[in-house]
Order: structure tokens, then C-alpha cells, then sequence
């Protein structure tokens, strides 16, 4: 299947998992520069269990700061052919596991992780951030 711009959020997860070379994928936002490596770690290990691993932050998936196996991509591809266009279906497969803040703040303690910016303000947000974290 070939994917084209417009298609949503889950067009392009799938079309990356298609070339993907691994057996686990992450799933990453563009405009999150503060992800840390030990959270990833974390996710990756989690997929030892289970088919994808999507942190929760404030009872919100967060799935474009995930792991998700690659050989769960058909699943995620019969999600889209049945409409599905959002990346939150990575959080919806079975067997998918969340983490819970507990969890995960084992190892981003401030979820600086999960900071984004799709606004001039957020932008600037992020600035102060990065100086205070040097």
C-alpha cells in the first residue's frame, strides 16, 4: 500500500514500520527535543512483552513517544483500512501496554520527555527549558 500526505498520523507510522529494519520501532515526535534515552530504553524493553509501549501523562496515551514492534504492523494496517488515520491506535492494539506515570517517572522523573512545542509560546517554553537544563 502506498501512502500519501494527507493521510494521517497512522499513514505515516505504517509507511515507516514498512521500511523499518528492526524489530522495534520508535515512535517520535518531531517537536519533543527533550526525550530521554533511558525512556526509551524502557519502552523498547517493554515490547519484550507486549506488541507496543505508550507511556500515559496525565491519562493521555502519548503514542508519537512510544515503541511499538514492528511485526504488529499488520494490526495497525487492518486499524487503518477499517479508518482509522490517528496514532493513538498504536494504543489501542491488543495487548498494547501502557505505562502509568509511576512507571515511567522511574526514569523522567519531570517528564521533560513529553515537552513539545506547537506554538510560538511553546516554543518559548521550551527555550527556558533548555537553558535551565543546560
Amino acid at each position: 500500500m502506498l501512502f500519501r500526505s494527507g493521510q494521517g498520523p497512522l499513514a505515516g507510522i505504517l509507511a515507516g514500520l514498512a521500511v523499518a529494519t528492526g524489530d522495534i520501532a520508535l515512535l517520535l515526535a518531531c517537536d519533543q527535543p527533550f526525550v530521554r534515552p533511558a525512556l526509551l530504553r524502557l519502552l523498547v524493553a517493554e515490547t519484550a512483552k507486549a506488541p507496543a509501549a505508550i507511556p500515559l501523562r496525565d491519562d493521555q496515551t502519548q503514542p508519537l513517544c512510544s515503541a511499538i514492534r514492528v511485526d504488529a504492523a499488520p494490526l495497525l494496517r487492518a486499524a487503518y483500512e477499517r479508518g482509522s488515520r490517528a496514532a493513538a491506535a498504536v494504543a489501542d492494539l491488543p495487548g498494547a501496554r501502557l505505562l502509568d506515570a509511576e512507571t515511567w517517572r522511574a526514569v523522567d522523573a519531570d517528564g521533560v520527555s513529553f515537552a513539545g512545542a506547537n506554538t510560538p509560546e511553546e516554543l518559548t517554553r521550551l527555550e527556558v527549558l533548555a537553558a535551565r537544563l543546560g
